[in-house]
């Protein structure tokens, strides 16, 4: 097997250990020549570096680990993560040019020796912090099949408590559970076979790392508070002002559960005088302001209804004075036409007077007549008051029925008045209710057949088309339910999305941190590099003027040749480590400036679409909430038509009987 030139801490096994704990030492190789010079080269810088500077595999929580329930939240993984999830991933989508937003799958991320030793440290953490096997644990090695079998079933059982897991079915209960968990990668049957082979090692500690990783989110407390860092104090605010609606709801349930205290209701009492208090707003002001507005609004509706008054009885004035005139030059007409019949009458009397001896004669002739007439007529004078007597009793019960006829047309007058103001009435409320429903009808086409024909109200279609128009605003009313409840899950889906993106925002905030805490630790590895390039530096120096000197001294030695090839190597060596120091601290440096980058972009973008979305949740609140008031108003609407038509036609058949 070949040597490993990577700076893991995964032992390779020797041929003398066998299983993951064994009791037995292993055996180390011979080195080779090169790198027993290397180390004679470098024996006396190591034993200068503290014992602190040394790299060791240390049992102390690495803060990757230990940070893993405080960095990511419930339903927000970090990146500490061992495998990323494949879960909600095909979701996204890759940004392009950039790099480092693309999950990796397993197999890549077991080719990085890196990554392995991160998760190989976090499984020995985790199997000593829970005392998965009773002796301690010196070291890991690749595990035999039952001791495979044991730390995983420790792990799936208190994941899945009714798991049963032995030797002939966990090759299928492991495949099927890394399926249930989203693994992201597959691990074949063949490696799960052998498990104690050194080929399989790091896929095998990929899938404890997997495993604990999952262990570690069942353990945590979902409802623990991650720590918020406020940037400007508009953020601080809208913070708080969050907290308060999200305790203020919580204490709602609870009192419409019945699950309250006095403290509860105190406390939803001062609400709104908290997030009065909260965004600085005097709400005593606020109430003095409404009733100032509503008594203003009151004498502003009673000086209109006066100026209405006012303006009603000058147009009375007005056509009464028309009328007037009117009346004036009819009688003037009037007067006109009587003076000159009059003259035309004097004309006639005067001509009339002329024949009066005339007439008088024939008068005298008639009055004979009459005479003659008299003593021949049928009855008597007592006869004759008689027949008079009867005609005025007749005459009266003529003038009886004359006064009740003209009562009953008095009374038709009145109700054919009244059924004419209720008419006018009703065909206003009519016209109202289809003005109403013209914005409506545009946003909801198929609201037209509420509209009511103006016309035609005491007709028994009407108040059949009215029947009809009422179980069709039953149906309406069902479905603005309908769409009041769609619109308030709408409304709690967005809240949930925000409430993800806001916790998505502070770990992202959080990753950031760490990037930092990383970049500083990287700058303290080169300024420790630099010091220890520093120190061979002078050391060569002193060595330089030692072989100069001993060049005087030694000038015909033999050992002057090997002295001058030490010297060359020493010179190469450092030359060496200078360049290095210099390729890796410029791309460390740009690898984490590119990735703050990317971060603060990603973080301002998400904060966008928070804002965006808080703004439009707020729109389509209000949109629906108008929009369901007018549906209200117009079914308050057909109802108070349906009750004064009900009215009307009791009224009219109390006028009938």
């Amino acid at each position: 097997m070949k040597r490993s030139r990577s700076n893991t801490n995964i032992p390779v096994p020797s041929k003398g250990a066998t299983n993951l704990f064994g009791s037995r030492t292993s055996i180390s190789k011979p080195q080779r020549a090169s790198s027993c010079n290397r180390d004679s080269v470098l024996g006396s810088v190591d034993r200068h570096r503290k014992p602190s500077q040394e790299r060791k595999p240390s049992l102390e929580r690495k803060p990757s680990l230990s940070r893993i329930s405080r960095l990511t939240p419930l339903f927000n993984r970090a990146s500490t993560l061992s495998v990323p999830s494949s879960a909600g991933g095909s979701s996204r989508r890759k940004s392009p040019g950039s790099a480092y937003r693309e999950k990796k799958t397993v197999h890549q991320l077991v080719a990085d020796t890196r990554w392995v030793d991160e998760q190989y440290q976090k499984v020995k953490y985790f199997i000593i912090e829970n005392n998965v096997f009773n002796h301690p644990v010196p070291n890991l090695k690749p595990p035999t099949i039952k001791q495979f079998i044991h730390v995983i079933e420790t792990l799936l059982v208190e994941l899945f408590p009714g798991l049963k897991i032995n030797q002939e079915n966990y090759k299928e209960v492991i495949v099927d559970m890394l399926k249930v968990l989203k693994f992201s990668g597959s691990i074949p049957i063949s490696t799960l076979k052998t498990v104690n082979v050194m080929r399989t090692w790091p896929q095998i500690i990929t899938v404890f790392a997997f495993f604990i990783d999952k262990v570690n989110l069942q353990r945590r407390d979902p409802f623990e508070e991650v720590p918020r860092c406020f940037t400007t104090a508009d953020e601080e605010l809208n913070y708080k002002r969050y907290k308060l609606c999200e305790e203020h709801i919580l204490r709602e349930y609870r009192i419409f559960n019945g699950d309250f205290n006095a403290e509860d209701e105190q406390l939803a009492s001062e609400y709104p005088r908290m997030i009065a208090n909260l965004l600085g707003v005097d709400l005593d002001r606020i109430e003095w302001l409404k009733s100032d507005i509503e008594e203003k609004r009151k004498m502003a509706e009673a000086q209109d209804e006066e100026l209405d008054k006012l303006s009603k009885e000058k147009d009375d004035i007005l056509k009464a004075n028309k009328d007037i005139d009117a009346k004036i030059l009819e009688i003037e007409k009037s007067i006109e036409t009587d003076t000159t019949k009059t003259r035309e009458d004097l004309e006639d009397v005067n001509k009339a007077i002329e024949k009066l001896p005339a007439l008088k004669k024939e008068l005298d002739e008639h009055i004979a007549k009459l005479e003659v007439e008299i003593k021949a007529q049928p009855c008597t004078v007592e006869e004759l008051e008689n027949l008079k007597k009867e005609i005025d009793v007749l005459n009266n019960k003529i003038d009886i029925k004359a006064a009740k006829v003209k009562h009953a047309r008095e009374i038709k007058e009145e109700y054919d008045l009244k059924l004419d103001e209720e008419r006018i009435t009703n065909r206003d409320m009519v016209i109202k209710w289809n003005m109403s429903l013209m914005k409506v009808i545009i946003k909801m086409p198929n609201l037209n057949q509420l509209l009511l024909p103006e016309n035609g109200f005491h007709s028994k279609s009407y108040f059949e088309q009215l029947e009809e128009m009422l179980q069709m605003k039953d149906t309406v009313e069902r479905q603005l339910i309908a769409d009041i409840s769609a619109t308030k899950a709408q409304l709690q889906e967005n809240i949930d999305m925000k409430r993800e993106l806001k916790t998505s925002i502070a770990g992202k905030q959080a990753e950031i941190q760490k990037m930092r805490q990383e970049i500083e630790t990287v700058t303290k590895e080169v300024e420790h590099y630099e010091l220890e390039i520093d120190t061979i530096k002078n050391k060569q120096s002193k060595m330089e003027d030692e072989l100069q000197q001993k060049l005087w001294e030694l000038s015909n030695s033999s050992k002057l040749k090997e002295l001058k090839a030490t010297c060359d190597a020493l010179t190469e060596k450092r030359n060496m480590l200078e360049i290095k120091r210099k390729k890796t601290g410029e791309k460390i440096l740009a690898t984490f400036i590119e990735v703050y980058d990317i971060m603060r972009k990603k973080i301002e973008m998400m904060v966008k679409v928070g804002n965006e979305l808080e703004d439009s949740v707020h729109a389509a609140t209000a949109a629906v909430v108008q929009k369901q008031e007018k549906k209200l108003q117009v079914c308050r609407a057909l109802k108070e038509i349906q009750v004064r038509l009900t009215q009307l036609q009791k009224d009219d058949k109390d006028s009938k009987t």
